[in-house]
């Protein structure tokens, strides 16, 4: 799953299924074409058309075995029949390179896995909050899902959590340092589960930069999920029940007008 939502499933199988970015539905993709694009330039075809048999290497001979590759696959979704493009950047698994290690395997023997989609085509939209939300959350925000959205996930934590600051800010929160300042949101008629999300932005954003620690895309795509919560919870709601209560005051005093003349 990439920052943006795009959900495919085993990129080996004949039909790869997930979430189409036009149609938004759960589908299945028929394989239009598939290259290398990094660290060469490589159309993976073979004679008799696509082979996507050899659990993801190029069916093109190469000198040297590359650790990181970003292949260029176009599929065309089964259902609404658009075509999107997207990058699969591949990288080192984990438990294979530690395996290699301990056992003093070549590095030719590490296993290579899919560790982040990239959507190109439909062009992506950027995560954005509700305009009820204060100018300066709402420009932090943003900046954090640009960030999102190209990969830059510590930098995406950073600005996710700068945004919680500016939430803080805007309730006037009392507290010598973040942690107290939301905590301090409780006494301004924040709900005690709104608070605990908040402090999961926070140690997000405090893990990535303070602890050099990398989280996943869905664990910074949750978090982003939780400040847009937030948002709604404790401005959008408010806005739209004060919204209601002026529409009933203004319909019952047009009324009383009404019956009075």
């Amino acid at each position: 799953m990439n920052s943006t939502g795009l959900q495919i499933g085993d990129l080996n199988t004949i039909q790869p299924r997930g979430i189409c970015p036009h149609c938004n539905h759960g589908v299945g993709f028929s394989r239009v074409d598939r290259r290398m694009v990094f660290p060469e330039l490589i159309p993976q075809r073979s004679a008799s058309g696509m082979d996507f048999s050899a659990g993801g290497s190029s069916p093109t001979p190469q000198r040297k075995r590359v650790l990181r590759r970003v292949e260029e696959y176009v599929l065309e979704c089964q259902l609404c029949e658009e075509t999107c493009v997207f990058f699969a950047h591949w990288g080192p698994d984990v438990a294979s390179v530690t395996e290699a290690l301990q056992s003093d395997q070549r590095m030719g023997d590490i296993k290579l896995k899919v560790t982040r989609l990239q959507l190109i085509y439909p062009s992506q939209q950027h995560r954005a909050l509700h305009e009820a939300a204060p100018l300066k959350m709402r420009e932090m925000f943003h900046e954090g899902a640009r960030c999102e959205s190209a990969g830059a996930l510590r930098a995406a934590a950073a600005m996710y959590r700068a945004a919680v600051e500016e939430l803080c800010a805007d309730k006037q929160a009392a507290g010598g340092n973040l942690f107290e300042k939301i905590e301090g949101l409780t006494s301004k008629g924040v709900s005690p589960e709104i608070v605990a999300d908040l402090h999961e932005a926070r140690t997000l954003g405090n893990w990535s930069l303070h602890d050099g620690l990398s989280f996943s895309a869905g664990e910074v795509a949750d978090v982003a999920l939780l400040i847009e919560e937030a948002v709604m919870v404790v401005y959008v709601q408010p806005q739209e029940r004060a919204a209601l209560r002026a529409a009933r005051k203004e319909r019952r005093d047009q009324y009383r007008a009404k019956h009075k003349s």
